[in-house]
């Protein structure tokens, strides 16, 4: 009962559309950054599970709950976690992105066990809305980054009194 109130109370207040794109777009930017080919090879960005309660509204991520945990949407501790891969088959480099929430399972947390390679966390693959998967489960680096940028833009929208996501 206690973790579906943390869950609602996130809800309303870090993921409504115009509150997400505003609490969200620093982070937005700075991941934007990160994630461009000159970018780091790895980046590590801390912050609040409220943080990506926000970045994940922002980016419109499919609704889902989270198995074996008891948080359904940001369980305390969790991790945002985006990774570039590249496909060096062939002349024409591709690139993907996939978007995942790595978290521990309510047992691993009563049980106190240290993650490892026998105990790792949970792993959760996200879907957005208006992106499409490729064959292999990640999605084209441009279209993800064209959807970054288009939560980005929906800042300015706010700024002006428009909604953020027409």
């Amino acid at each position: 009962r206690l973790a579906y109130i943390k869950d609602c109370y996130g809800e309303i207040l870090f993921t409504a559309p115009i509150i997400s794109v505003n609490i969200s777009h620093r982070m937005l930017k700075r991941i934007q950054a990160e994630m461009l080919p000159e970018g780091h090879k790895f980046a590590f960005l801390c912050s609040h599970d409220s943080m990506i309660a926000a970045v994940l509204a922002a980016l419109k991520v499919v609704p889902y709950e989270l198995p074996n945990t008891i948080e359904t949407k940001t369980p305390i501790g969790c991790k945002l976690v985006l990774e570039q891969w590249v496909e060096t088959c062939g002349p024409n480099p591709k690139r993907f992105v996939r978007a995942r929430l790595m978290y521990q399972s309510s047992d691993q947390i009563r049980e106190m066990k240290q993650m490892d390679l026998d105990n790792p966390p949970m792993s959760f693959d996200l879907c957005f809305t208006g992106l499409e998967k490729m064959p292999n489960g990640m999605y084209n680096y441009d279209d993800f980054m064209q959807h970054l940028l288009n939560s980005i833009k929906a800042y300015n929208a706010t700024a002006i009194g428009q909604n953020p996501f027409l």
